[in-house]
């Protein structure tokens, strides 16, 4: 039986063998979640904060990227501290 695990985590794994596993498909929604949610806090400023708010809501799954959200607001606000507080404005939302 471990052979057999063994072997179709292997199958799992081997990007020549063109199947689409649940592990690819969660990787590429983990990764859609992280570019929409980076996109739009690049994005934030006084005059769009209302709606990239809605669409943020809208096209992100914030209960499973809470994590990747708090990560880019940390980040933004460390490399543009212009603009910390329009990323609590989005947090107090």
């Amino acid at each position: 039986q471990q052979q057999q695990q063994q072997q179709k985590d292997e199958d799992n794994n081997d990007p020549q063998t063109n199947k689409v596993t649940p592990i690819h498909i969660q990787r590429q929604t983990w990764e859609t979640l992280q570019r929409t949610i980076n996109g739009t806090i690049n994005r934030l400023n006084v005059t769009t904060i209302k709606p990239l708010i809605h669409s943020l809501f809208q096209k992100a799954n914030l209960i499973r990227g809470r994590g990747l959200l708090v990560k880019s607001l940390l980040n933004g606000a460390i490399s543009s501290p212009n603009y910390a507080h329009i990323y609590v404005a989005l947090i107090a939302v």
